[in-house]
């Protein structure tokens, strides 16, 4: 299985003036590729800040160790306080230095936008040592990639659409291309006339009978006067595995709430449709 963090870096995000959508998504997408992700962090723009939470994250010792991959958003721009690749450099060890392609890359968007390259826009360039950049299709700022070690660091901008892009172009090759990725494969059933501690009895004891599937109940108020829960069931696996077996876990839940005078209704296990994408992409690799 392959793990990862999110680090989210922003100042704006920790003031409320930002709403954190980037986590959001790529929680949701690495989830839907396999990806297990073990953890999601917010900092301020301090380059000591960035750099001790690197730290402690590609230290660890407890398990599963140190991560795959660690997403950073945000901190690549022009301004004085896009401080994430001098953070990065720090926890790295890698001197800050003027890359080429990164810099080709920059010249490009600039010429096309019929602006020229000042000294702060040219500071976009300015990467770790051995980091790769990867190409910004809807922005200015390219993603940056370095491998210190067995973790590869991704950073992505904090624009939602450029960091999307970045992603959905780059990263998503770059995580498929890895032999351990699997799918997630996740279901509902919702319930009605059951109380939610009724339920949670039930619920330990399927996820007793079957480790690999996570079940999570969310009351979701009354139908009627009748109390409504929504249970999420999820897992990663092997899909054609994954499904039989949450569609079992569905059905036992489902004679367990009848048992209990409640009902309920099965809903139908979608495939996400970054699951498909992924899946293909694994298949035209091979």
């Amino acid at each position: 299985m392959i793990f990862a963090e999110i680090l989210a870096v922003g100042n704006e995000l920790l003031i409320g003036e930002v709403l954190d959508t980037n986590t959001n998504y790529l929680a949701k997408h690495l989830t839907a590729m396999g990806v297990m992700v073990l953890k999601a962090t917010i900092c301020r723009d301090d380059i000591d800040e960035i750099s001790s939470i690197l730290d402690n994250i590609i230290g660890r010792v407890t398990f599963p160790g140190p991560p795959d991959f660690i997403i950073i958003t945000g901190g690549l721009g022009p301004t004085f306080d896009d401080l994430t690749l001098e953070g990065v450099a720090k926890a790295t060890g890698k001197d800050l230095e003027e890359n080429e392609e990164a810099l080709k890359m920059i010249k490009e968007k600039y010429k096309l936008l019929g602006e020229k390259l000042t000294r702060h826009r040219q500071k976009m360039s300015m990467l770790p040592k051995d980091a790769i950049p990867l190409s910004n299709p809807v922005g200015v700022a390219p993603g940056v990639m370095l491998k210190p070690g067995r973790v590869t660091i991704i950073c992505l901008p904090g624009v939602p659409a450029e960091m999307k892009a970045i992603f959905e172009e780059s990263v998503s090759k770059l995580i498929c291309d890895k032999d351990e990725v699997t799918s997630f494969i996740e279901a509902h059933i919702n319930i009605i006339g059951v109380m939610e501690s009724s339920l949670a009895p039930q619920i330990e004891a399927l996820m007793e009978e079957f480790p690999d599937i996570w079940i999570k109940s969310h009351p979701m108020g009354l139908e009627g006067l009748r109390s409504f829960i929504r249970v999420h069931i999820t897992g990663m696996g092997v899909p054609e595995t994954l499904i039989k077996t949450i569609e079992e876990v569905q059905k036992e839940l489902a004679l367990r709430v009848e048992e209990l005078g409640g009902e309920c209704e099965i809903i139908p296990i979608k495939i996400d449709k970054t699951i498909r994408k992924t899946e293909n992409n694994i298949k035209n690799k091979n």
